[in-house]
């Protein structure tokens, strides 16, 4: 329920499917990121704030991103800017629920993503396209304070993402992590999801 978006965030994840329809993570009344025939819609405060050019649909796997920050949000497909626009809107905050795959309010699932998920991740802090780019092919952890890949060595001379500090994670769903019937968060906000099973 505290998992809400920033005046400046990152939302990512990495997605497979071959739907025209879906969502892929939302909270009602605040933000939802979802499909809409062959592209990627990012909206917050039940609006359509910015939707990609680029298919994403064509059942390969596909790195999206949104970021925000300073009223200019900017949409990424696999690394690479696809659409920038001018967003005066900043996300409203709510206790309604968080979910992935699916549009979860009232107690009813809607919008059912068709199609695999992996490496949900929410900053609240508007990454550059340097760090989108260092982090997307690996899993992320906690070094330090700082933010780290566990592929890549920290100590490379490269290391863009290590000047982010791990508090700004909101939230990070590697979707490997389970106990019983939840996934965890692997942030510190150690805000655990519970895993609804359906039959589609």
């Amino acid at each position: 329920r505290n998992t809400n978006l920033a005046s400046t965030f990152t939302v990512s994840s990495w997605i497979k499917t071959t739907a025209t329809t879906g969502t892929i993570l939302a909270k009602p009344s605040a933000f939802q990121f979802y499909l809409s025939g062959s592209k990627l819609v990012a909206n917050w405060n039940n609006v359509d704030q910015i939707t990609s050019t680029t298919s994403v649909n064509d059942g390969l796997w596909h790195y999206i991103t949104v970021s925000y920050a300073a009223n200019t949000a900017n949409l990424y497909i696999d690394g690479v800017l696809d659409r920038t626009l001018t967003v005066n809107i900043l996300p409203n905050s709510n206790r309604n629920n968080f979910s992935i795959g699916a549009n979860w309010a009232n107690k009813v699932l809607t919008n059912t993503f068709i199609g695999d998920i992996d490496e949900v991740r929410i900053w609240n802090t508007a990454l550059s396209v340097d760090q989108i780019r260092y982090v997307m092919n690996q899993e992320i952890e906690k070094t330090g304070i700082s933010t780290n890949g566990n592929t890549i060595p920290f100590s490379i001379t490269k290391n863009e993402i290590k000047s982010v500090n791990w508090a700004n994670v909101q939230a990070y769903y590697d979707l490997n992590t389970y106990y019983g019937t939840s996934a965890k968060d692997k942030s510190d906000n150690n805000r655990w999801l519970r895993i609804k099973y359906l039959n589609i």
